[in-house]
């Protein structure tokens, strides 16, 4: 039952509300946002008002706007209104007017809190609410927090009629003398969501007169078992993930411990990037040779012998050479630098400039210790490099000569020996050079 009593218990218990905390209330002058500000109001709760004027509706959006406007003055709180243009649908970038006018109204609302300092946001999302969102997330295909329907609390916005019927809501409207506006938008079947409404649950609640406690419970159980998976995907990633900032390395002899291990790799890839992938892409992959990869709109996935690495698909594994190589004169001491990404070199047989590029196809070097040339793609396949380091590794050059690839190999015409009396120390910084 709505009253203010259950009201407040479901603000203070569920809506992680503090005591005194003023709320910003989107109205759009409909039954639920209006009687969401009367039991503020009922419970002396501070509160103001947002309004989004569409336009959509010509004369009937502009009497909406008139009616909260009133609606503000009657409960002396403030309120803030946008009025909205053809220009300010298409700056959303959204084909969707119903999309866009869900950026719209939440970009203004936030921008509000921001400017005067509200902590949250009140939306008077309802229990049906929460049961259309489940039934078409579960129609369109969704994981498990997609069926668990509208959360009260997302963020630093709240819901605090989500305990409540949309019946419960008309009918406390009428038992309080409430009046309100209706939106004739919401009479047409014209949104897959206004047709859910209109006979999918009006046939459930028909059919299945214990039907809300049915989905409360569905509701409640489905959060337990998203509990669950988000526990034991804390624990994989802990045991198989390496995470850096441009790379995630995942060992497959970990990932192979875990019982239905494909599903595992398959949850993580749908949380970074790979929307659509498919369990039988992700076993090919497992099974599939060194170098085999799956590339999403954002991500690529490279399998190597040990490991299986995730790293962005564009710009991140781009090198960008400018400020990257450095390099001093100094005496020779003798001391030889432990750290792969330095290198000394004798002065005396470098015809400077140094130059940085990628490698390409048919550059050689003599490796140190080593009397022939040898290609740099055959060097770095020795050294079983994963392919996305591979296509990363770059080489410094004297002239036309190659005297380091950094991280890995120094030319043996430039290594120092016992009479060696200056050398040039060379320096390698790229933020996504490290294992």
């Amino acid at each position: 039952m709505l009253n203010a009593e259950t009201f407040q218990e479901f603000l203070f218990s569920s809506c992680a509300y503090v005591q005194d905390e003023p709320l910003l209330v989107g109205v759009s002058g409909g039954v639920d946002s209006v009687v969401l500000c009367h039991l503020l109001h009922e419970n002396k709760i501070s509160f103001g008002i947002a309004h989004v004027n569409f336009g959509l509706r010509g004369k009937e959006s502009d009497e909406d706007e008139l009616f909260v406007a009133d609606l503000a003055k009657q409960f002396n709180v403030s309120y803030y209104l946008q009025n909205c243009t053809q220009e300010t649908f298409s700056a959303t970038g959204e084909n969707s007017i119903q999309i866009a006018a869900r950026k719209i109204r939440y970009s203004f609302f936030e921008t509000i809190c921001k400017r005067v300092g509200f902590p949250k946001i009140a939306i008077a999302h309802h229990k049906d609410d929460s049961i259309e969102t489940a039934l078409l997330n579960f129609a369109r295909g969704t994981g498990v927090k997609g069926l668990c329907g509208i959360s009260p609390v997302n963020g630093n916005i709240i819901r605090p009629l989500l305990f409540a019927t949309r019946e419960e809501i008309i009918s406390y409207a009428k038992g309080n003398n409430i009046s309100w506006r209706e939106d004739s938008s919401n009479e047409t079947d014209k949104y897959s969501r206004n047709r859910f409404r209109h006979h999918l649950l009006p046939y459930l609640m028909s059919e299945i007169p214990q039907a809300y406690a049915g989905f409360d419970a569905s509701f409640k159980r489905l959060e337990e078992s998203e509990e669950i998976i988000i526990g034991a995907m804390e624990l994989w990633k802990k045991t198989c993930c390496t995470i850096a900032e441009n790379e995630i390395k995942i060992s497959i002899d970990a990932l192979t411990q875990f019982p239905k291990s494909e599903y595992f790799l398959l949850f993580f890839l749908r949380k970074n990037g790979f929307k659509e992938i498919q369990i039988d892409s992700v076993s090919n992959l497992l099974k599939g040779n060194s170098g085999t990869q799956l590339i999403s709109s954002t991500q690529r996935l490279i399998r190597d012998r040990d490991y299986i690495f995730l790293i962005p698909k564009n710009g991140s594994e781009e090198n960008n050479t400018e400020n990257c190589f450095s390099f001093t004169e100094e005496i020779f001491t003798g001391a030889i630098p432990n750290e792969e990404w330095t290198a000394i070199v004798d002065s005396s047989s470098v015809q400077l400039p140094f130059t940085v590029r990628p490698w390409q196809g048919g550059d050689k070097m003599i490796p140190f210790g080593m009397n022939g040339h040898r290609n740099v793609s055959d060097i770095l396949n020795d050294l079983k490099l994963p392919l996305h380091k591979k296509e990363k590794a770059l080489v410094v050059l004297a002239g036309n000569e190659i005297v380091w690839i950094p991280g890995y190999r120094i030319a043996e015409k430039f290594r120092v020996n016992k009479n060696t009396s200056s050398i040039f120390k060379l320096i390698f910084k790229l933020e996504n050079n490290g294992e």
